[in-house]
């Protein structure tokens, strides 16, 4: 594991900013960006914005398919690769470590940089998460970025990215032309949290709390709706990545739920066409919430029409 220094860490305004700095300094336009086929939308318009040419990689219960992406290595010059190997979005598979070493070997071999969304590290229930690529020697070809949005609550935007000095002095000044000083109360607030260990204590409090939760949703949807869904339980995160077995008119399912007080936040589509699977979010309420929510979606489901 690599030692690190205090200033190989820039504070960011959430994970959000990172990706934006770093695809200021390091992404040029026209440049190639590997993603995974279902990912995170709002990275993907990110680095379109600037002119990246997206590329495509599968992925499988594993994570991204790092064997795929060596075959557009290639034919194509990738410049970085974005991912959530910690707990893939939105699946919430884990990539192991077997896949990360061969994911590292491949960055050194191909020379592209590795650009590690790790949003929810803190989350994990089922037994020590797997260390992140950062933590692995990479010859300064992963960039690490998290945050304390999910830790303590969506107000609080301030994440942290980190990489070598040099690359870290370099997106401080590309950090400076777009947001001159940052938070510096909330800034030196989190510090003092963090001094104390209450964070520390917070999270420890919350994995319990959301590992019940977690647990009470999936056996709710087990038990109430098994004919109609079929998932995974995750090892960490919020959600749970669900797919709808007999749904064939998915825009369909989205309408009955908004009429029944379900929100649907995000419709996962791979070249346009919607995946029959949505990520059920379970953290952020109680048990009762919850079986109302799943109460709900069970009569969504057995009032559609399936023809």
């Amino acid at each position: 594991m690599q030692a690190l220094e205090p200033d190989q860490i820039l504070i960011t305004r959430g994970v959000t900013q990172a990706l934006f700095l770093f695809i200021n300094a390091f992404v040029k336009c026209g440049d190639h960006v590997a993603v995974t086929t279902l990912g995170w939308s709002s990275a993907n318009v990110n680095f379109q914005h600037h002119g990246a040419n997206l590329s495509y990689i599968r992925h499988d219960q594993y994570g991204m398919d790092v064997d795929h992406l060596e075959e557009i290595c290639l034919s194509t010059k990738i410049n970085a690769v974005y991912l959530t190997p910690h707990h893939h979005y939105p699946t919430t598979v884990i990539m192991p470590a077997h896949r990360r070493v061969q994911l590292l070997e491949l960055s050194k071999k191909y020379g592209f940089y590795i650009f590690e969304d790790d949003y929810d590290f803190d989350f994990h229930y089922t037994s020590q998460p797997i260390m992140p690529l950062a933590s692995s020697t990479h010859f300064d070809h992963v960039f690490y970025t998290g945050s304390f949005t999910k830790a303590l609550a969506p107000a609080f935007r301030i994440g942290y990215l980190v990489a070598s000095k040099n690359q870290i002095d370099l997106l401080a000044k590309f950090r400076r032309l777009v947001d001159r000083q940052g938070d510096p109360l909330m800034e030196l607030a989190i510090t003092e949290l963090l001094k104390d260990g209450t964070i520390q204590r917070y999270l420890r409090k919350n994995r319990k709390i959301y590992m019940n939760r977690r647990d009470h949703f999936c056996n709710l949807m087990h038990d109430q709706l098994g004919d109609h869904i079929s998932f995974v339980k995750p090892e960490g995160g919020m959600s749970v990545w669900t797919k709808f077995n007999k749904v064939k008119d998915f825009q369909q399912l989205v309408s009955s739920c908004s009429h029944n007080d379900l929100y649907i936040q995000e419709v996962h589509t791979i070249n346009n066409e919607s995946v029959n699977a949505l990520r059920l979010g379970f953290a952020s309420s109680d048990e009762n919430e919850l079986n109302k929510s799943v109460s709900k979606l069970k009569f969504v489901l057995e009032n559609l029409n399936y023809k």
